[in-house]
């Protein structure tokens, strides 16, 4: 429980959009808020008390976790202020790991080596509102108005099968926080889209087209 309680950062979780946490062993935080326990914990109880408990779980609606809700979650989708830049991966998640709430929240972590040629992005101190037009499988659309240049940022899994376009016109999607997604994004009203393209559709698509082929030949 100590190993819990000590051992992850909440600052990380709130800006992965993590609301709440599911384990079986308490998290004794202050910052997070208990919102369900079991009746019976397994590590007071004897080896009796514990295979009756494992029964008891497996074959019943008992339940088992306790369940704790983050109420500093970052936003889904945010603008950040700055953009901080590291050449190394390990650099950048050990700045990650010791930073604030706040300034992760303000700043979007990048890697920019100096292989890559272009300028990082420079937001400006800008503010914006978000709305969400459509979340699906396979696309996101975002209303997003800035009064200044900003640095878009989605809490979703980076790939680089996912691709961007602002007012329908592609842009690059780079790795924010070495794990999520994030686009500059100019000052005035956009509309800002994903879209899901794995090279399996293109593979099936030639392969469907190959077999018409030879179908008609």
């Amino acid at each position: 429980a100590e190993i819990l309680g000590t051992n992850f950062n909440i600052s990380l979780l709130s800006l992965a959009n993590v609301k709440y946490l599911v384990t079986f062993l308490p998290v004794p935080r202050d910052d997070l808020e208990l919102v369900l326990q079991p009746e019976r914990k397994s590590w007071q109880l004897s080896t009796f008390g514990k295979l009756d408990l494992a029964l008891d779980y497996n074959f019943s609606t008992t339940n088992k976790f306790f369940i704790y809700r983050n109420p500093i979650v970052l936003p889904r989708y945010f603008l950040t202020r700055n953009v901080r830049v590291f050449r190394q991966h390990d650099d950048m998640l050990k700045a990650m790991s010791g930073a604030s709430l706040e300034t992760l929240r303000h700043n979007a972590f990048l890697v920019w080596p100096d292989s890559i040629e272009r300028e990082p992005p420079k937001p400006i101190n800008s503010s914006g509102n978000i709305t969400l037009i459509a979340n699906q499988s396979d696309s996101l659309i975002l209303d997003v108005e800035t009064d200044g240049k900003s640095f878009l940022v989605v809490t979703n899994s980076y790939s680089p099968f996912w691709k961007a376009f602002v007012d329908g016109k592609e842009t690059t999607v780079l790795p924010a926080y070495h794990a999520f997604w994030g686009i500059e994004v100019d000052r005035g009203r956009h509309r800002v889209e994903w879209r899901y393209a794995p090279p399996y559709q293109r593979a099936s698509f030639l392969s469907l087209n190959r077999f018409w082929s030879f179908e008609w030949l």
